[in-house]
């Protein structure tokens, strides 16, 4: 009908990543979004992070964003990205991050349905992306750091306190308090 028509490319994850990237630019600029600078650098470090990672010695922003799929993302990306951020819960904060610049390829239409998405939906059933727990994480930290001493060690340390600041030791030490509480 003589309407012109703008063909886009088909994306690298190197172009999706630059492409999210400037529009998440502009949002830091509108005061009307909830979008700062502290938030726009942590997503260019992770999607940069991201396309630099390797699988089977290629980058992966070189690969076409059409060529993703679940598996790839289940099987491959996600326990990489566990391996090398050391971390379940930065490994999500990577992998939403991810995600949410697949979004953004969906409505430029380079691709149908976001795969990083269906990776973590419940009706894949067992082969699925699954997020650790950020209260188990929590609890697993804390298990850390908390300092094991014998009680003979304790004793000793008490005894040494002076009375007036007794009650208050014998506290920390019952409630399991650590020194910067």
């Amino acid at each position: 009908d003589d309407t012109p028509v703008a063909v886009e490319d088909e994306w690298t994850l190197d172009t999706a990543a630059e492409k999210y990237i400037a529009m998440s630019g502009h949002r830091v600029l509108d005061e009307n979004e909830r979008y700062g600078p502290c938030h726009y650098q942590g997503q260019t470090k992770q999607l940069n992070y991201v396309c630099d990672m390797k699988l089977d010695g290629l980058r992966l922003g070189k690969m076409k964003v059409r060529n993703l799929d679940t598996d790839l993302l289940v099987d491959h990306f996600w326990p990489m990205l566990k391996k090398q951020l050391g971390s379940g819960i930065t490994a999500t904060n990577y992998y939403v991050t991810f995600k949410q610049m697949l979004s953004y390829c969906v409505t430029r239409k380079q691709f149908k349905s976001n795969v990083a998405r269906d990776a973590t939906l419940k009706e894949a059933g067992d082969h699925r992306v699954i997020f650790p727990s950020k209260k188990d994480r929590s609890l697993e930290l804390l298990e850390e750091a908390i300092c094991r001493g014998d009680p003979e060690t304790l004793l000793r340390n008490f005894q040494n306190v002076p009375t007036e600041h007794r009650m208050k030791v014998k506290f920390a030490i019952e409630t399991g308090l650590r020194a910067g509480e």
